[in-house]
């Protein structure tokens, strides 16, 4: 009952906001579900088929693929909602594993001009938290992430082994990431393991000082100075992870 009453309230801000309800499936090509390096592999249920298949740990992938496929007709910006379970691998010390198996309610917004998308979803966000009314005496925090950052920190990675440090970066395995430095010499990803999950400011600051000047950390920094004073307003403490 708790369930179908988030739902409905989050569903009803999603409508609100313009957004348009789809259904991804639960089982998609591995190739998908991993999203270009995004997911990694060790996190999909894989099923026993002549294809790679497996169950959806997001559905992120999914909407994406659809909206290039059946909807890539359709007019942008494409505005689109969904809640469905997802299902994830978690591997446990003694080598074994277990299934992680929870409801996600979220949106996509696709679209070719991106101006403004990060300040409509932080409004959205901030309106769906309110619907909801959750009563706490904690302070809410909402962290953000960066694929462009992970391109530049993997530049000088070699090819090799680029797959291996990503997934220890992702899942903050530093004893892998010392092993793949020591015998192959990756400095940069071990250094900035350390300085990227803070203050967004401070972070991108501390990421100046490691990789220099870059187009692409200004167009965040950019980003964070616009979101921040919204983020404040509505009493919610912006991290960039």
């Amino acid at each position: 009952e708790q369930n179908s009453f988030i739902g409905a309230c989050l569903s009803e801000v999603y409508t609100k906001w313009g957004y348009e309800e789809v259904s991804p499936p639960f089982i998609e090509r591995l190739e998908t579900l991993m999203a270009g390096g995004g997911i990694p592999k060790q996190e999909i249920i894989k099923l026993v088929s002549d294809e790679e298949i497996g169950l959806i740990p997001e559905m992120t992938c999914s909407i994406v693929r659809m909206a290039t496929t059946r909807l890539a007709n359709k007019p942008r910006p494409l505005r689109l909602w969904a809640k469905s379970t997802i299902l994830k691998k978690q591997a446990l010390n003694d080598g074994d594993f277990s299934i992680e198996e929870n409801i996600h309610s979220g949106v996509e917004l696709i679209t070719n001009n991106k101006s403004n998308i990060e300040e409509e979803l932080l409004y959205l966000l901030i309106d769906s938290l309110n619907s909801l009314n959750l009563k706490t005496t904690k302070q809410t925090k909402l962290l953000i992430g960066h694929t462009k950052l992970m391109d530049i920190i993997m530049k000088n990675v070699p090819i090799d082994v680029k797959e291996e440090t990503k997934q220890a970066l992702q899942t903050f395995d530093l004893i892998k990431l010392f092993e793949l430095n020591k015998s192959n010499q990756i400095e940069i990803p071990l250094r900035i393991l350390k300085e990227v999950r803070g203050s967004p400011l401070t972070v991108i600051s501390k990421l100046k000082s490691i990789l220099g000047e870059n187009i692409v950390i200004e167009d965040i920094e950019r980003l964070f100075r616009s979101i921040e004073p919204i983020s404040k307003i509505n009493d919610v403490d912006v991290i960039l992870d």
